[in-house]
């Protein structure tokens, strides 16, 4: 996953993200900054079926355009 902010780029894994399971759950999350927005993801997966799920959340500090960029 790639962040774009106010004309910087970083990948995920390069913001040093906190990353954690949910107890008893086949659910993770990671949680990351990046100028000062707060990024957190949360990752599920059912076992009966081939789903999986990803939630992204975003918490801007100030009013700035903030891009997500995913690949597979």
């Amino acid at each position: 996953m790639g962040v774009w902010s106010d004309g910087d780029f970083s990948w995920l894994d390069q913001l040093n993200p906190k990353i954690d399971y949910v107890e008893n759950s086949l659910s993770s999350f990671a949680e990351a900054e990046f100028n000062g927005s707060k990024i957190k993801l949360v990752d599920a997966i059912d076992m009966a079926y081939e789903i999986f799920v990803r939630e992204v959340s975003v918490t801007l500090s100030k009013s700035s355009d903030l891009r997500i960029f995913l690949s597979p």
